[in-house]
C-alpha cells in the first residue's frame, strides 16, 4: 500500500492476483482498478512531483504509469503505462522478479534489484 505525494489517494497491491487499486482518502471509494496478469513484486513513486507510480513485476518487467497531477482527476493516465522494460533477463534459465526499485533523489535515476541478486540502474530518468 502506498499514498500519494498529495495525499489524495492511496493505492493498494494484492501482490498475487496483480491487481493495483486506486482509493479516494475524502470519499472512502475505489477510484480505478487495474488488473495486471503478473505479480506485483515492487513500487516507488517518481518523476519531478513524484507524479509517476513504477511498478516492478513478478516476471522482471518493470512499468511506469503516470499517476496524477494538481490540475487533473481524471484516471485515464492510469489505462496504459508510459514506459514498460524488462529490467531483469534470463539468466541461467531464471528470470529473477523486480524486489526493488528506488529512485535517486538529486539525478532521478531509476535502480533496481531483483530476487536473484542483480543490482542495476534501470532508466537514467523516468
Amino acid at each position: 500500500m502506498t499514498v500519494d505525494p498529495l495525499r489524495q489517494s492511496f493505492y493498494t497491491f494484492n501482490s498475487k492476483s496483480g491487481v493495483l487499486q486506486r482509493h479516494n482518502l475524502q470519499l472512502q471509494v475505489v477510484l480505478s482498478k487495474q488488473l495486471h496478469k503478473e505479480e506485483v513484486t515492487a513500487y516507488t513513486w517518481a518523476g519531478h512531483k513524484m507524479e509517476a507510480l513504477v511498478l516492478g513485476f513478478a516476471d522482471g518487467m518493470v512499468r511506469v504509469y503516470e499517476g496524477f497531477s494538481e490540475e487533473e482527476e481524471d484516471m485515464a493516465p492510469w489505462e496504459q503505462p508510459v514506459k514498460s522494460f524488462e529490467a531483469f533477463t534470463n539468466v541461467q534459465g531464471k528470470k529473477g522478479a523486480v524486489s526493488v526499485l528506488k529512485v535517486h533523489r538529486d539525478t532521478g535515476a531509476l535502480y533496481g534489484a531483483s530476487t536473484q541478486g542483480n543490482i542495476k540502474l534501470l532508466a537514467a530518468e523516468v
